[in-house]
């Protein structure tokens, strides 16, 4: 049986050839993937990386707030108190919901992965 070239499908694939009924395809390791694993890899350090300094910045502004009603504190304007209460009314009502969440006897069911994780023989889910 002859191979015969067929048209290349795959990104990647220089040749692909029938031979006896099996499809066999020839792929240039050397041509840049879509799919780059380290890429990947790299990208998800980054955003990491970007998420710990949003969580860094937000930490520093809420610094920020404290030292300014500490400063505030000492002069009793309630003009002052009613706004600072009405900006952080949003974030205070953000508070509370995580807290009843926390509070609640809501079980969640496990996800594939952590099944899957515990099928190891550990029981108890890191």
């Amino acid at each position: 049986d002859t191979a015969k070239p067929r048209k290349a499908e795959h990104p990647k694939a220089q040749l692909k050839y029938n031979c006896a009924g099996a499809l066999t395809i020839i792929i240039d390791l050397s041509k840049k993937s879509a799919n780059d694993p380290q890429q990947r890899q790299r990208m998800l350090i980054q955003k990491q990386q970007q998420t710990n300094q949003r969580f860094d910045t937000l930490k520093q502004q809420l610094n920020d707030i404290e030292l300014l009603l500490e400063s505030q504190r000492r002069f009793g304007n309630e003009d002052f108190l009613d706004t600072a209460t009405e900006a952080l009314s949003d974030a205070n009502e953000m508070v509370q919901a995580c807290k009843a969440l926390d509070n609640s006897d809501i079980t969640y069911p496990v996800n594939k992965y952590t099944l899957h994780f515990n099928k190891r023989g550990d029981d108890s889910p890191i």
